[in-house]
């Protein structure tokens, strides 16, 4: 029982240095979404001076109000299925900026197996929307360029056509000429 104990001991440790040293925020709620734990990286994410500035809050109070529905119906599932599928949402920091994450959430069992709460773990995906907006301004110049393109070369193309009409009866009218 010792040696159990002492296992299960070093195991929390390494769980709980992995935790802490994650650049991902890691939130940890009860069923009801209180918070009582965030690693380092979450209260820094949100801008506070320690995790005491968000433990005792509702994780959903930091969700971006239009988000919550979406955040709620995760909760849920991880209720019924034991974890929710990485979806992407806004959370607000202490600022009041937008911040685009990525959330995964797990529900936490404890050792009878009976659901205590919840781990989410959040990832900061503002670089990536940069890049999707980036090509996405990108891709929509190259298809307004290659519209003024093919404009320009539909009007080359009428003005060769109306040439041609116009050279036509001249040609006719040149062959007669030296067939005569």
């Amino acid at each position: 029982e010792l040696e159990k104990r002492q296992r299960t001991e070093e195991l929390l440790l390494r769980f709980s240095t992995a935790l802490e040293v994650s650049a991902d925020s890691i939130v940890i709620g009860d069923l009801e979404g209180k918070i009582f734990h965030v690693n380092e990286a979450a209260w820094r994410g949100y801008g506070a001076k320690d995790s005491r500035e968000l433990i005792g809050k509702n994780a959903l109070s930091v969700v971006a109000p239009e988000d919550r529905a979406r955040a709620m119906s995760a909760m849920e599932q991880a209720v019924k299925t034991g974890r929710a599928a990485s979806q992407e949402y806004y959370v607000i920091n202490r600022a009041g900026a937008r911040v685009p994450v990525e959330s995964s959430t797990a529900l936490i069992h404890n050792d009878r197996g009976e659901a205590i709460g919840f781990v989410n773990v959040l990832r900061d995906i503002t670089e990536r929307k940069r890049a999707e907006e980036s090509l996405h301004r990108a891709h929509a110049e190259l298809e307004s360029r290659v519209r003024e393109r093919t404009a320009e070369l539909e009007l080359m193309n009428a003005a060769l056509r109306e040439e041609v009409d116009q050279r036509q009866p001249m040609e006719e009218a040149l062959r007669e000429s030296e067939a005569r």
